[in-house]
């Protein structure tokens, strides 16, 4: 009988092992956190349900029916259609857009009323952003701070295929691959938020970030998980103790022209991410002079991506103005070497000579150098992948209208030569046909002589009369072969 139970014993034991092992080599995903919480919450509602309809007290219904109210109500409210949006934040939804419209009435006739429309569009300086919010949407290829105060808390991401630094097997090297002496990256460490590509068989960052409580029971990250997978929203916290950063932005927006082509309107608003994939950027540089001190606009589209959020916010005090004067300065000390002909491209048959070593000049912002006293953008986050010159212009009115005078009398001789070139032509095949008719081919020769002058002479409405022999009421022999002659030789 002992001996029975013994086996038995051992046989169960061996079993649970089994089990224990086989549960070990499963890696736990946050996925596999996620259901279990869940699990838990419902069992736990489950539990009060069945205690409140069993509990005859009505003290006790009251409370175990304000326990489950309190759990439950946070996941139904999501369910809400307008709920969540209406607590997500909105930086410029208090910018003002108003179409005002004047009346103004004619004296001689009251009932003619002509109105007068004027746009205006409120600057940052006339609003404050939005900040009172708990949640926000993350677009694809965007990055936000969490701050609680003016104090870091995290960033959250979404991009897929990518991950932050510090959340990957790559946490304990450092960019250029080399192994970190002390360890894996901290938090508090700018290299922790690096967004790098996500490794072969790791998953990408999720917007809502590990749980510090990993492991054990996390109503707070549950919930959050949860409103995100039914709205797509991430939970910030509460404000205005706990929101997303935001940050005034100015951009140039490219917009058609009155006259063709394009033109740039300055924007200023407010913004709450930064962009972790590709955008366009551009930049203007007015009056850049060159060699011989000829101003030129010049107008680029810089292609660029924040490969660090931290450093973007923390490290740079306004990322757009600095990358636009770390281009600048690059730009204006390449040209000073440049005379205006050389920049303009007049002096080359390609066209985009140029403009490629102007956009190559730019991309040196990438590395930096001491040397020549060039700021590297990564410094403070960015990353330029291509830099692309749009046009280049002559700035000043008087040098540009100078110029144009230039081109068209250049045009009007290049045009006068090819003519004097052609005539040129027409007049050696013409003596050259002469020569094989002897005597009449020379008064051919003569007639024709004739006739260009005539016609030069006739531009200015005079008249010119050409005697080319003949009797009067008749056409002479010699004339209608000198008529013949022409036409065939001038069809």
């Amino acid at each position: 009988m002992f001996s029975r139970t013994k086996k038995a014993f051992a046989a169960t034991k061996k079993r649970f092992t089994s089990l224990r092992k086989r549960f070990k080599r499963t890696p736990r995903t946050e996925e596999t956190y996620y259901r279990r919480d869940l699990t838990r919450v419902c069992l736990f509602l489950l539990f009060v349900f069945i205690t409140y309809t069993k509990v005859p007290n009505p003290f006790s219904e009251m409370i175990f029916g304000g326990v489950a109210l309190l759990v439950l109500l946070p996941f139904i409210l999501p369910l809400i259609p307008g709920f969540v949006n209406a607590l997500a934040n909105k930086p410029n939804v208090k910018r003002i857009k108003t179409n005002e419209s004047i009346a103004e009435l004619n004296t001689q006739d009251e009932d003619e009323i002509e109105p007068i429309v004027t746009v205006r569009v409120n600057t940052t300086d006339d609003y404050k952003p939005h900040t009172l919010a708990f949640f926000t949407f993350l677009e694809p290829g965007r990055a936000k701070i969490i701050e609680r105060g003016d104090r870091f808390i995290r960033i959250l991401m979404r991009y897929d295929d990518h991950s932050f630094r510090g959340e990957t097997s790559l946490r304990t090297k450092t960019s250029t691959g080399k192994d970190l002496a002390k360890g894996p990256i901290a938090r508090n460490e700018a290299a922790f938020w690096d967004v790098i590509k996500t490794p072969k068989g790791e998953l990408d960052t999720h917007p809502i970030s590990t749980s510090l409580r990993r492991g054990h029971f996390d109503l707070v990250w549950l919930w959050s998980r949860y409103v995100y997978r039914i709205t797509g929203a991430v939970f910030t916290g509460i404000p205005p103790f706990q929101t997303v950063r935001t940050y005034k932005l100015s951009r140039l927006l490219k917009v058609p022209a009155e006259k063709g082509g394009y033109d740039f309107e300055v924007e200023t608003d407010y913004s709450d991410h930064f962009r972790a994939s590709y955008f366009q950027f551009f930049v203007r540089i007015d009056e850049a002079e060159t060699q011989d001190q000829a101003p030129l606009d010049i107008d680029f589209a810089a292609t660029l991506r924040v490969q660090n959020p931290y450093q973007t916010a923390y490290e740079a005090a306004d990322w757009s103005t600095q990358f636009t004067t770390a281009l600048t300065n690059v730009i204006l000390n390449h040209i000073r070497g440049l005379t205006r002909s050389e920049v303009t491209a007049e002096d080359t048959s390609d066209a985009s000579y140029h403009a490629k070593r102007l956009s190559s000049a730019g991309m040196r912002i990438n590395k930096g150098d001491k040397t020549s006293h060039i700021i590297a953008i990564p410094k403070f986050g960015l990353k330029m992948d291509k830099l692309e010159t749009l046009s280049i212009k002559v700035a000043d009115k008087e040098l540009k209208e100078a110029l144009a005078g230039i081109a068209k009398s250049e045009a009007r001789a290049t045009a006068r030569v090819n003519e004097g070139d052609a005539e040129a032509a027409a007049q050696g095949a013409l003596m050259k046909k002469a020569a094989t008719h002897g005597r009449f081919g020379e008064l051919v020769v003569t007639t024709e002589r004739d006739v260009r002058t005539a016609k030069a002479a006739g531009v200015n409405g005079g008249s010119v009369i050409v005697n080319t022999g003949g009797q009067q009421g008749g056409v002479d022999s010699k004339t209608a072969f000198l008529r013949e002659s022409l036409e065939r030789i001038n069809p």
